[in-house]
């Protein structure tokens, strides 16, 4: 990997076009689980490169506190598939990397949540839930199943709090599908695009991100 600029001249790679961005002592490689059917011995594991790192912050009454490094691993083909697309797109339009990928069933995405503290359930899942409230227009399977069934993955793995270095992690898998990791266990998975797209969108929307660092590094990725 490129570790300064003056080696990077002449590479377009994920990791040369990310090296002003801070990785928060997450690798950059991690490795997913990916069912290539229904027989567990189909099961694969395939590698994701991080492209983009945040810390996730709160005003803890008047003192901001770290609450969890967050960051994005994208599979390297993927990224090829959709980096000419999005370059020419407005800057916060990063929904496209919920998608689909256009080749064989994989792993896309992994979206991490290392945590830097001891936080309760109830804290994280209704944090997450209050940023994917259901809107107006929401189709009725994610109001009534899709985010039910989020919240209760979370809750019942998590328990009564995650420790310090706990992990939750939310895999983007072909067929719309969501994994849900917790502490490197697989708890459930979630078939709904919007819940891939919403929960993607609370990170990397450039107008209300929670972790703006993650915005400025997929600037980088995508650019030019």
């Amino acid at each position: 990997y490129c570790s300064d600029k003056q080696t990077c001249d002449n590479d377009n790679s994920i990791s040369c076009k990310l090296v002003d961005c801070k990785f928060n002592n997450l690798p950059q490689l991690k490795e997913v689980i990916v069912n290539k059917s229904s027989d567990s011995k189909d099961e694969v594991l395939q590698p994701l490169q991080i492209i983009a790192s945040g810390i996730r912050k709160k005003n803890l009454f008047v003192v901001e506190v770290d609450v969890y490094v967050f960051g994005i691993y994208i599979d390297p083909s993927f990224y090829e598939e959709t980096k000419e697309e999005l370059k020419n797109r407005s800057n916060n339009d990063y929904i496209l990397l919920s998608y689909d990928s256009k080749n064989e069933l994989k792993a896309t995405l992994s979206l991490v949540l290392k945590f830097l503290r001891y936080v309760d359930s109830s804290k994280i899942v209704n944090a997450l839930l209050d940023a994917l409230k259901p809107r107006d227009d929401d189709s009725s399977h994610y109001k009534r199943k899709a985010l039910p069934d989020f919240k209760n993955y979370l809750m019942e793995s998590i328990g009564k709090g995650i420790e310090k270095d706990g992990e939750v992690s939310f895999v983007y898998v072909n067929d719309r599908k969501l994994d849900i990791y917790v502490n490197q266990t697989f708890v459930g998975h979630i078939v709904d695009e919007t819940l891939r797209s919403r929960l993607l969108d609370i990170y990397t929307n450039s107008k209300n991100s929670i972790t703006p660092e993650v915005v400025k590094c997929l600037h980088s990725a995508f650019a030019e």
